[in-house]
């Protein structure tokens, strides 16, 4: 099955949760769930943090973590549910998506632990933090895989982030490439910019080199 935001990837992570863990899941509240994180992540102002975003990272999970993960439903879950709440320039929204989640979790009886690792995946993915188990790195290294993509794809992730930003704050966009620089000017003082040796392999030279592309011409 392509990895897409779709109802039927949706209700197949439904299926296996439920024969995993002995769950019921009324078919009307998987649903319901699929509703939400779809008006979420419809919202006009979304450019770069939409559906597209969820499908691009579920489609990385399976090409790349899917075999290595410890908990491969909670890793999607935490895919589905990680951007679902955004407030651009505020802190804090990654664990407004982590409650959102829990929100799911309880009504449909998710075992406590699980619930606790996706938490902590969904937290993971905000670039302030430090992830701390094998999983929680593989997510953030997933949710940034786009900055060592080809120079095409990272110029165009960028304009949609910049178009978010001018959306909902006004931001010129002078002002968001003096954001970008200082980010990206903090990011590549890193050791590494991924966390895992799968994605450091694969994404972490052409992602120093589009950031000192970027750099160079700003």
């Amino acid at each position: 099955m392509k990895a897409e935001f779709g109802i039927s990837m949706w209700g197949k992570l439904m299926d296996e949760i439920q024969e995993e863990f002995e769950l019921h899941v009324e078919p009307a509240t998987a649903r319901g769930w699929f509703v939400t994180l779809s008006e979420h992540y419809d919202q006009p102002w979304r450019r770069y943090h939409n559906k597209n975003h969820i499908a691009s990272l579920l489609a990385c999970f399976e090409k790349y973590s899917k075999s290595t993960c410890s908990s491969p439903m909670g890793m999607q879950l935490a895919i589905w549910f990680h951007d679902a709440k955004i407030v651009l320039n505020q802190k804090g929204n990654e664990l407004c998506s982590a409650l959102l989640f829990n929100h799911f979790g309880a009504e449909i009886n998710l075992p406590t632990t699980l619930q606790k690792e996706v938490g902590g995946m969904i937290l993971a993915t905000d670039m302030e933090t430090t992830p701390q188990t094998d999983d929680e790195m593989l997510i953030a290294d997933m949710d940034i895989a786009g900055i060592g993509g080809t120079w095409e794809e990272f110029m165009r992730n960028n304009r949609w982030i910049g178009e978010e930003f001018a959306i909902c704050l006004s931001l010129s966009a002078t002002d968001f490439s003096r954001q970008c620089v200082t980010f990206f000017e903090r990011l590549k003082k890193r050791d590494y910019i991924y966390h895992t040796r799968v994605f450091r392999e694969r994404y972490e030279n052409p992602a120093r080199s589009n950031i000192a592309r970027y750099l160079d011409a700003s």
